[in-house]
């Protein structure tokens, strides 16, 4: 263990003697884990123990007092000590002992007094212990502890200090109450409120794969003929039908069959089904799947169009759990004073103005602290850079080998693995294809071409549901949720990108309070609030001049599409913060919502 120490003294004469009291630049942690479910229904055998640390590397330090947040710079994703097998331990009945050593690491307190919440709640770049093992049915199950002074709050480890920590595993955990227990099986999406996205939760431990079922309802809910949006019966899945199949359209990861990604079932029968696949841990970015169908009983594939398109978010960000655990911190008037609230890997934002307080559209809702599929809270150009012509429900992804792209080394997988990342159609082929009536339908069909479209992109269409042009329903282009002139902008569109649980941000949501500090590093906007907390908004900007003669461009600039047209007799498509053109694809901000 590295030790220092200074004195500070003059010296004179031929010899001096120099008496330096010596620290040690290190942590130590005596560890006591026992394991009580032997005599339960499902028994958990313990294989291996380990230390994450977001510590990036060995900082000296003298005897001065530590600031608040020690080392300031910390991984981003956790540093693994070599794990010690159980059985390497010393022995102590049912239980083993273990020591670990390892460099400070201050990072504050986690905002709960419940010691079930405190890595939900827990800073980044803390220290935590791991524990692994398998139970009774031979599934992987895993355990975190974030440490500290204590197992609540305090999330500090100072250095030349001793800690001491007894552990007692007495069941597989439940992971939907408890943040010391992880999902490692599966995702099940079926039961959940229907969306265009669902956010994915790889992982944490190697060799294990963890599933995602995924429903394909929204098929029927768009094609059916009797209040469907298009009514084309074939397409609906009805009951009786041929079957479909999915299929990989688009993604930012290399998925590799059996290494990294597996389908457990990718064919079924009708709109009531579901299709399954599995990752492994590492796999982080934003996948596109998609559904054909079988047009006869020799299950032909009409694999030229997709019936529908899904988005997987694959990420640690898990605002989701947390969610139900915060309240809103507000002055006498309804106003926030918090702003920024914690959640697991990240955070979620509240700002100003009518829309956030008692009655507004906002009252009790949180704003996602990243754009929809970015996998940091600062990232402007990389694999989770998603851009949205408005009211469509499938994005482009952001790849380094476009014409004018300012990062590099970006790349999108695609599934016909050529070098053309964003297919499109330019106005005069959509009219030689007679496809110029149902544009709406047709992207439905090719979530993945781009409509290069002067103005609005749908071109007035008007679905088989009513009278109203999609690109008039003032939530995002689903006429649904208009009647006449009066939208619904409480509700969610078919067509909303968001996960279930949340929409696209509506206009007016993101005012800052008076005495705000904005600046911009990086081509990140850093908004400082008055009480210190922070708000990233990257500069990823939207397309520009896509076409088949010019490059695409890269706009600086933090433009956001909002869930809502202009209200009023002249409907145009919004910003956050105003206008903008349906044509060009730009980000999107998400924030709550409760299902119906």
């Amino acid at each position: 263990m590295l030790m220092n120490g200074h004195v500070q003294t003059v010296v004179s004469g031929a010899s001096l003697s120099l008496d330096v009291p010596l620290k040690r630049n290190a942590v130590r942690m005596d560890v006591k884990i026992s394991n009580t479910t032997g005599e339960t229904e499902n028994p958990i055998t313990i294989d291996s123990v380990g230390l994450y640390s977001g510590v990036i590397y060995m900082n000296y330090y003298t005897d001065y007092t530590l600031p608040e947040i020690y080392p300031a710079v910390y991984a981003a994703k956790p540093l693994a000590y070599p794990a010690t097998a159980w059985d390497d331990a010393l022995a102590d009945g049912t239980a083993r002992r273990f020591t670990f050593y390892c460099p400070a690491n201050k990072r504050g307190m986690a905002a709960s007094d419940d010691p079930k919440h405190k890595l939900f709640f827990a800073p980044d770049g803390i220290t935590y212990l791991q524990i692994w093992g398998t139970d009774s049915q031979g599934n992987r199950v895993t355990y975190k502890f974030a440490l500290g002074a204590d197992l609540t709050r305090d999330c500090n480890l100072l250095p030349n200090t001793d800690y001491s920590y007894e552990f007692t595993i007495s069941s597989a955990g439940d992971f939907a109450t408890d943040s010391r227990a992880e999902n490692l099986a599966m995702q099940d999406f079926t039961q959940a409120p229907l969306a265009n996205s669902y956010m994915i939760h790889p992982p944490s431990v190697k060799g294990v794969w963890k599933s995602v079922r995924i429903p394909v309802k929204r098929i029927n809910d768009f094609w059916n003929a009797t209040d469907g949006y298009e009514h084309v019966p074939a397409n609906a899945l009805s009951e009786g039908s041929y079957g479909w199949k999915a299929e990989i359209i688009r993604s930012s990861v290399e998925l590799i069959e059996d290494v990294n990604f597996k389908w457990i079932k990718r064919e079924g029968a009708d709109y009531r089904d579901y299709f399954e696949f599995a990752i492994t841990e590492g796999v982080e970015g934003n996948i596109i799947l998609g559904v054909h169908r079988y047009t006869d009983v020799g299950r032909t594939l009409l694999d030229d169009v997709f019936l529908w398109s899904w988005h997987m978010w694959v990420t640690d960000y898990d605002p989701d759990i947390v969610l139900p655990l915060l309240t809103p911190e507000l002055d006498a008037n309804g106003n926030d004073t918090r702003w920024v609230y914690g959640v697991l890997k990240g955070d979620v934002n509240r700002f100003s103005g009518n829309i956030w307080k008692t009655g507004g559209a906002l009252e009790g809702r949180y704003m996602m602290d990243r754009n929809l599929g970015a996998l940091s809270q600062t990232e402007r150009h990389g694999p989770g850079t998603l851009y949205y012509q408005l009211g469509r429900k499938d994005p482009f992804m952001y790849a380094s080998s476009m014409n004018g792209a300012p990062t590099k080394g970006v790349t999108v997988y695609n599934r016909y693995n050529d070098a053309l990342e964003f297919p499109f159609k330019t106005k005069a082929q959509l009219e030689s294809a007679n496809s110029q009536n149902d544009l709406v339908r047709y992207s439905i069909y090719h979530p993945d071409t781009y409509l290069l479209v002067p103005g609005d992109w749908s071109w007035g269409d008007v679905g088989d549901y009513s009278s109203l042009k999609y690109c008039n329903a003032a939530n995002w282009y689903d006429p649904k949720l208009t009647t006449g002139n009066t939208p619904n902008l409480n509700a969610k569109s078919i067509f909303d990108p968001c996960p279930a649980g949340w929409r696209v941000a509506p206009r007016v949501s993101m005012t800052n309070p008076a005495g705000t500090v904005t600046q911009a590093v990086n081509n990140i906007s850093v908004r400082t609030l008055p009480n210190g907390a922070v708000i990233y908004l990257p500069y990823s900007g939207d397309w520009a001049n896509g076409g088949p003669s010019n490059t695409y461009v890269y706009q600086n600039g933090i433009p956001l599409w909002s869930n809502q047209n202009a209200q009023g007799t002249v409907y145009s498509p919004q910003a956050i913060d105003g206008g903008g053109n349906a044509n060009l694809p730009r980000p999107v901000r998400c924030v709550s919502y409760t299902e119906p």
